[in-house]
């Protein structure tokens, strides 16, 4: 499933803009917005498919 990633990849994509922008320290804080992001948008997507599989 491709929700399993969102996670992964938005910690990656955080981590990215972060070194970018702020250096060694907004990697890091880039990175942990990024993977908590992920995670929301992964419970999110989960309990949108929950309530579609019950209509």
């Amino acid at each position: 499933m491709i929700g399993c990633l969102f996670p992964v990849l938005l910690l990656l994509i955080g981590g990215v803009i972060g070194g970018v922008l702020g250096g060694t320290t907004g990697e890091v804080w880039g990175g942990a917005v990024g993977f908590l992001l992920g995670l929301v948008l992964f419970a999110v997507l989960i309990g949108v498919l929950a309530r579609a599989r019950h209509r």
